[in-house]
């Protein structure tokens, strides 16, 4: 997505404010201020740093198929798209319409996987774990890495090789978050 240039301009100062607050949430996260949440299992996030694909949710497929061979995975998606609220199981959900597009993908490339969405990363996270479902070995989060609630035990962020990073403006003149 390209923004034309003098709309960008106009929305400097509305970026400059963006990252002037996520810099102050991060600062509060790093003292200590705000408080991230430690799964008591491994939590891998993948994630990036723009807004927009980059391939998450196919690295996610294929990371659930290489790790699911030797440990018991969960999937957690925000859900993007849908029009339900709350924790959902992607297996009892009739249509995408209740879990969003890209967990009713991941249901279909990956039969017998744990597929949750949750807005809530912290609460999907607690339900997953709570025993409901078994012992689970870890947790996939889908597009989490700037949820600095979560504490992830590993994070892959993914760039563009179209659009690097280091080029893009924040949001809302750019994509980067």
């Amino acid at each position: 997505m390209q923004i034309h240039p003098v709309l960008q301009l106009l929305l400097m100062p509305a970026s400059w404010g963006y990252g002037l607050a996520t810099g102050i949430r991060n600062w509060l996260f790093d003292i200590g201020l705000l408080k991230s949440f430690n799964s008591d299992i491994p939590v891998i996030v993948v994630g990036n740093l723009v807004a927009g694909g980059t391939g998450k949710t196919p690295v996610v497929a294929w990371l659930a198929q290489e790790l699911g061979q030797k440990y018991r995975i969960a999937i957690l998606s925000r859900g993007y798209g849908r029009r339900s609220k709350g924790f959902h199981l992607a297996d009892q959900a009739p249509s995408p319409e209740i879990i969003g597009d890209e967990p009713a993908e991941l249901r279909m490339l990956l039969p017998g996987t744990l597929i949750a969405v949750d807005r809530h990363r912290r609460r999907g996270i607690k339900k997953l774990t709570s025993g409901l479902f078994g012992k689970l070995d870890l947790i996939l989060m889908d597009d989490g890495f700037q949820h600095r609630r979560i504490k992830p035990g590993f994070a892959l962020i993914l760039d563009s090789a179209y659009r690097p990073m280091a080029r893009e403006k924040l949001l809302p003149a750019g994509l980067r978050r």
